[in-house]
């Protein structure tokens, strides 16, 4: 039969684990904190592109019909900054564009014009130049203006304008007849006309002016030009290349 521990014994190591201040702690239960769901709504708004005019099927756009029926020549058409082609009494130009402002440039060798339309949708617009070709056409041979006259001592200064509106270099030449009055002089007064030779080299589709200096006789006093000068015997040719 086995003993069992003594009672004195079993009190004494009661007392001894109270008097050391000894106690049990459990351990410390490590709680998880559970984290907080936060729902947030994104609203998206879809984006619809919208096409342009020019982008869109042709039924929107106009049609232009560019004509010359009256003008026997040649032009050229320029339209929008675009060379189209030539423009003939046979040969009208037809073409769809958007709506809105568009710029026509037509030229009968080296004069040029403008001319602008307004296009609208879903309608023909025609146009017809010939008028402004016409008057093109008419600026297209060289020729030759009086500018003005300066008298000045014994002598009359005339500033005469060559124009040569071709494709070619030209010399031009020209003669001048001015008219004037004198007095207060050892001739004494009258009327008189003296004449010069305008001559210049004129670049294609440019401008040359040129002093004709005419000579007067010596001692005729003050001299008045009152009517313009006259031109005459105008010749032009293609500067020979040396």
């Amino acid at each position: 039969m086995q003993k069992g521990i003594p009672v004195s014994l079993a009190l004494f190591c009661v007392l001894a684990v109270l008097t050391a201040g000894c106690t049990y702690e459990p351990p410390a239960r490590v709680v998880t904190p559970t984290p907080e769901i936060v729902y947030v709504t994104v609203l998206v708004t879809p984006t619809v592109s919208q096409p342009s005019m020019e982008t869109t099927a042709p039924d929107f756009q106009g049609i232009l019909t560019v004509s010359a029926q009256a003008f026997t020549g040649t032009a050229t058409l320029n339209l929008d900054g675009n060379d189209t082609g030539t423009l003939t009494q046979s040969t009208p130009f037809t073409v769809r564009l958007p709506p809105g402002s568009h710029t026509i440039r037509v030229c009968v060798e080296s004069v040029c014009d403008t001319e602008v339309v307004q296009i609208t949708a879903l309608k023909s617009t025609t146009i017809d130049l010939s008028s402004k070709l016409s008057d093109l056409a008419a600026n297209t041979k060289p020729s030759v203006k009086v500018i003005d006259t300066t008298p000045a001592s014994n002598q009359i200064l005339v500033n005469v304008e060559f124009s040569n509106p071709g494709q070619d270099d030209l010399t031009m030449t020209a003669v001048v007849v001015c008219p004037y009055q004198y007095g207060g002089g050892k001739l004494g007064s009258g009327t008189a006309s003296g004449s010069g030779v305008a001559r210049a080299e004129v670049p294609a589709g440019g401008r040359v002016r040129t002093i004709v200096t005419i000579i007067l006789p010596d001692d005729i006093g003050t001299v008045y030009v009152g009517a313009t000068p006259t031109l005459s015997n105008f010749q032009y040719s293609k500067v020979v290349q040396k």
